[in-house]
């Protein structure tokens, strides 16, 4: 709902589920081994670790208490040489072994280890410029395909108008347009679980009462107060449509709680719904 904190509302969700133990079953990943090496990594900024003592701790785990002994060994030849296929390479040697203590000593390995930590794989990464010169930063190349010449986006603190797509770089304009769109990533895609989106509308049910608010959804009461005089507050069994009319046309606002998934589907099938009623054009956010 607009206006509404949307972190703040999950965050109030997610609580309610854990002290319920309402959490979706999941097929245990085993033997990850990229996790593995990032959570080798990770220590080996800090204070190091001994090879003996870290591979009998990771072997406490269910996820991998059927590592073996190579793999583990594998394991330490890849962050500190870049394993058998990758020794060539320098950027591949992270961790050194001093007196048979691994640890990762450059610090811009380290910093980058710190920017960059994290399995959720993003989408293939573009440059954009200015046409004119100057280099403003990256953007996910998904998101730019949705774009059409004209269209003006938030970048680094800058409204910046689509221009073309040359030589895999995005080319922009300065924007002096207070309209624009913010990006989204591939990372921030990952959609509500059933169990969660189902919590979620019973902790909206409990915000409509200040007696029934959860903690993390007292301070939004204020919020909550305005949305319902100014349109309304959904029930766990009722779905929320809004419209509203402003200088660049209508505007539809449908809230399900299903994560962005479900939602896209949704939205793609009202859109030829509503296209087969009347010609009609579309964008989707």
């Amino acid at each position: 709902m607009p206006g509404f904190c949307k972190e703040q509302e999950e965050a109030a969700a997610l609580k309610t589920a854990i002290e319920e133990n309402y959490i979706e079953s999941k097929i245990p990943r085993l033997l990850c081994f990229d996790v593995l090496v990032q959570y080798a990594c990770t220590i080996a900024i800090s204070d190091g670790f001994y090879a003996a003592d870290i591979f009998k701790e990771v072997k406490s785990t269910f996820c991998f208490s059927d590592i073996t002994e190579q793999e583990w060994q594998e394991i330490l030849l890849f962050i500190t040489a870049g394993g058998i296929a990758l020794q060539q390479y320098d950027d591949y040697k992270k961790v050194e072994i001093i007196d048979g203590l691994y640890k990762i000593n450059n610090r811009r390995v380290a910093m980058r280890h710190r920017m960059h930590i994290g399995t959720i794989v993003s989408d293939a990464m573009i440059k954009v410029k200015f046409l004119s010169g100057g280099f403003i930063g990256v953007i996910e190349e998904w998101f730019i395909a949705r774009l059409q010449p004209g269209d003006v986006f938030t970048l680094a603190g800058r409204n910046v108008e689509f221009i073309m797509i040359k030589e895999m770089t995005v080319l922009v304009k300065r924007s002096t347009s207070k309209k624009s769109i913010v990006p989204s990533w591939m990372g921030g895609r990952i959609p509500l679980s059933a169990n969660l989106g189902e919590t979620l509308r019973k902790t909206l049910d409990k915000a409509a009462s200040p007696d029934n608010a959860v903690p993390e959804l007292i301070a939004l009461l204020p919020l909550f107060a305005l949305q319902a005089k100014l349109s309304f507050i959904p029930k766990q069994n009722e779905l929320l449509i809004e419209q509203i009319e402003t200088r660049d046309g209508f505007h539809l606002f449908v809230y399900p709680f299903e994560g962005r998934l479900v939602h896209e589907s949704m939205a793609a099938i009202l859109a030829y719904r509503i296209s087969k009623i009347m010609p009609i054009t579309f964008h989707l956010p």
